[in-house]
C-alpha cells in the first residue's frame, strides 16, 4: 500500500531480473478478467450488496482499515473459482495500462518494459475498490486513472507472472 505505478514496476522489474519467471503488473483487462471469474455480475459474488459482503473489504464491511490476504469477510471470499483475494474492495491495485479516453488497450500495454511513445507522466489505470469506498466503487468494471507517482495509503499492487504468451494472476 501507499506505493506509486514507477515503485510497483520496478518491484515487478526486480523480481523478474531474478530469472525466476517474468512477473508485471496485469493490464486491465487480465485484471477484470481474473476478478470476474467468468461472471458478468457487478462482483463475481453476484450483484447486490450482501453478495459484496460476503467477499470484499468495503465501506460497510471493512471496520475502516485494510485487511491481510488471509482475513476473509466470510467463507465464501475463500470460493473464488481463481482463489484469487481481495479483488472487490480493500486495496486500490495499479495495472500496466495506460489511460485512455475510450478504455482501449495501446499496444504493449501488458509490459511495462516495451518501449512507448506515451510521456513517463501519462496516467496509469488502477482497478478496484478500497475499505474506505462504497459499493459501486468496488465493482468489477470500475476503473480510475492517477498520475504514476501518486501514492495513497489504499492504493497497492498485484503481480502476475508471464507464462504462455498469457498472464496469470498468482493466487493469494
Amino acid at each position: 500500500m501507499n506505493v506509486s505505478w514507477f515503485e510497483a514496476a520496478a518491484f515487478a522489474a526486480w523480481l523478474s531480473a531474478l530469472g525466476v519467471d517474468r512477473i508485471g503488473l496485469p493490464d486491465e483487462v487480465t485484471w477484470e478478467h481474473a476478478c470476474r471469474a467468468g461472471t458478468t455480475t457487478a462482483y463475481w459474488s453476484g450483484n447486490d450488496e450482501a453478495a459484496l459482503h460476503a467477499v470484499g473489504w468495503y465501506q460497510d464491511a471493512s471496520g475502516g482499515r485494510t485487511h491481510a490476504v488471509g482475513d476473509l469477510p466470510s467463507k465464501r471470499a475463500a470460493e473464488h473459482p481463481h482463489r484469487i483475494r481481495h479483488l472487490h474492495g480493500n486495496v486500490r491495485e495499479w495495472t500496466s495500462s495506460w489511460k485512455t479516453p475510450d478504455h482501449s488497450m495501446l499496444p504493449n500495454d501488458h509490459d511495462p518494459s516495451a518501449p512507448s511513445d506515451r510521456p513517463p507522466a501519462a496516467r496509469r489505470v488502477f482497478r478496484g475498490g478500497t475499505w474506505w469506498f462504497a459499493p459501486r466503487i468496488c465493482r468489477a468494471a470500475f476503473r480510475g486513472s492517477w498520475s504514476p507517482t501518486f501514492r495513497e495509503v489504499y492504493l497497492g499492487f498485484r503481480l502476475v507472472r508471464w507464462c504462455s504468451r498469457t498472464w496469470s494472476v498468482r493466487p493469494a
